[in-house]
């Protein structure tokens, strides 16, 4: 019984991390449960290791909802092995039913209670035999039906965001925004109407993203569909705001601070959660960085051949040389991750002979051209 009685701390804090888990995950705004960050992790490694080996890339379509699925099952499977350890040293002094057959009196009548109470099966054949233990198997029928009901709200309130992130990426996708000279067209012909909606839209899935970061592990196939289409859109947009500098009514330059502040943060949280763990992607060599710079200042000559970005200053050039560079890896590293091929955001500038228009090589339109 000495001995047994320490499986009461560790049974009483798995319960609490339950308990905290499902109040982070579901309450909280911005903070992540600390047991489905890893529940998703674990999913996601799996997932992607499968596919990757086994299926040639493809089966990530399926880690999202699998991930949803984990989270869930270690909710109650965390929660079904805590309340056993509570059990454990009390597992002499139950009530069993003489006409059920027990091999012993240990851990697996106490797991097997805690699964009865835990799914209010209650056959009866063990039961608890005083009054404080029978209040933890009512507590614990308390708590699985809790754990349900957080698991349909917890896909309740999940779905919409994720048809909300890929209507969003969709519709920059179809407006041009995948491509350099696609945003500098939303820039210059939407107006400050669409651009105030475009930032609105990207500050709520960001928000989404915060509050559910498992919206990482939902891969449709389709990078038109995709987190990585909202990073690389909103970057270029934010790109061609600082090319259109003198646009009338100078609406770009008022739009382009608070879309770099949205991408910031957006990055932020892929670079610290998930593209290198908990680990910050290293500085990048000042030789890249000047090199972006080059190419960024190319790319706004091709845009504003009349020079109005020169009106900014070269410290918020370079800073939003900076930028890029910082989008360009980090969708560089969701790619490698999700099994996409990686484009840059500043790539070399060529001539087409064909149409005479010097142009972004790779970006000549949204969606790659039919078969």
């Amino acid at each position: 019984m000495g001995v047994s009685l320490l499986a009461l701390v560790p049974g009483a804090a798995l319960v609490l991390v339950v308990a905290w888990d499902i109040m982070l995950t579901l309450l909280h705004p911005t903070a992540r449960g600390p047991l489905s960050y890893a529940a998703n992790r674990a999913t996601w490694s799996a997932a992607r290791a499968v596919s990757i080996r086994l299926l040639g890339g493809r089966g990530l379509s399926y880690a999202g909802p699998l991930a949803v699925v984990m989270n869930v099952y270690a909710w109650v499977l965390t929660l079904w092995l805590g309340y056993a350890l509570i059990y454990l040293p009390f597992v002499d002094s139950l009530a069993y039913d003489p006409s059920a057959s027990f091999e012993g009196k240990g851990f697996p009548e106490a797991l097997y209670l805690s699964g009865a109470a835990l799914t209010t099966v209650g056959f009866g054949d063990v039961a608890a035999n005083d009054d404080i233990l029978r209040l933890v198997t009512t507590v614990e029928a308390a708590s699985g039906f809790g754990v349900l009901s957080a698991a349909i709200a917890f896909v309740l309130s999940l779905y919409p965001l994720i048809s909300h992130l890929r209507s969003t990426s969709i519709q920059l996708a179809d407006a041009g925004g995948l491509g350099l000279h696609g945003a500098a067209r939303i820039v210059r012909e939407g107006g400050p109407g669409e651009l105030s909606a475009i930032i609105r839209g990207l500050t709520q899935n960001h928000e989404h993203f915060r509050r559910f970061p498992v919206l990482y592990y939902f891969e449709s196939g389709n990078r038109e569909e995709s987190l990585s289409a909202i990073v690389r859109s909103s970057s270029l947009l934010l790109a061609a705001m600082h090319a259109d500098a003198k646009a009338e009514g100078g609406h770009p330059s008022m739009y382009a601070e608070a879309l770099g502040h949205v991408i910031i943060r957006l990055l932020n949280d892929l670079e610290r959660d998930f593209v290198h763990g908990r680990r910050r992607l290293v500085a990048e060599p000042r030789g890249r960085q000047e090199d972006a710079d080059a190419r960024l200042t190319a790319l706004f000559d091709t845009l504003d051949p009349n020079g109005g970005h020169d009106r900014e200053p070269e410290s918020e050039r370079v800073e939003l040389a900076a930028l890029l560079v910082r989008a360009e890896r980090v969708l560089e590293a969701v790619a490698k991750e999700h099994g996409h091929q990686a484009h840059p955001l500043l790539p070399e500038l060529r001539v087409d002979a064909r149409e005479s228009d010097v142009t972004a090589m790779g970006f000549r339109s949204a969606r790659p051209p039919a078969p």
